[in-house]
């Protein structure tokens, strides 16, 4: 699945991500992520693809910032450190939400993810709020 959204973003990478599935998606979470001090669109893109499996989230960025280089001169450390604590938080993959759901059924997973995102986002944004008490930008 990764394989195939790697080379998806590679094939169409002209076309004008306006219309993009993930910009349509990262539309509605906006005001989450900017709180987070993420307010670029691709960085929420790649927590979106995230959660088909973590280890998207690295190439899903190459892919949309163009290569690591790219990535490391758009984002400072301080935006880096906060997605790397939301990142290592938040809700794990489909197969294991998957697995929640069918040992323990579908309330306990909704609650699962809820609570994991939840917990993910504070923690986020404590680390950015103490970096910027710590004069990091």
């Amino acid at each position: 699945m990764i394989g195939f959204q790697v080379l998806f973003f590679l094939y169409f990478k002209n076309v004008s991500w306006f219309f993009s599935f993930f910009f349509q998606a990262e539309d509605g979470i906006r005001d989450f992520c900017l709180s987070r001090g993420l307010g670029d669109w691709k960085l929420c893109t790649a927590l979106i693809s995230g959660f088909l499996a973590k280890e998207s989230v690295v190439s899903t960025l190459s892919v949309l910032y163009g290569g690591i280089s790219e990535l490391a001169s758009a984002i400072t450390p301080l935006t880096a450190c906060s997605m790397l604590a939301f990142c290592l938080l938040y809700t794990p993959c489909v197969a294991a939400i998957a697995s929640v759901k069918r040992e323990l059924g579908g309330m306990w997973a909704l609650k699962m993810v809820f609570f994991q995102c939840a917990i993910a986002w504070v923690v986020a944004v404590i680390v950015r709020l103490i970096g910027l008490a710590l004069g990091f930008s």
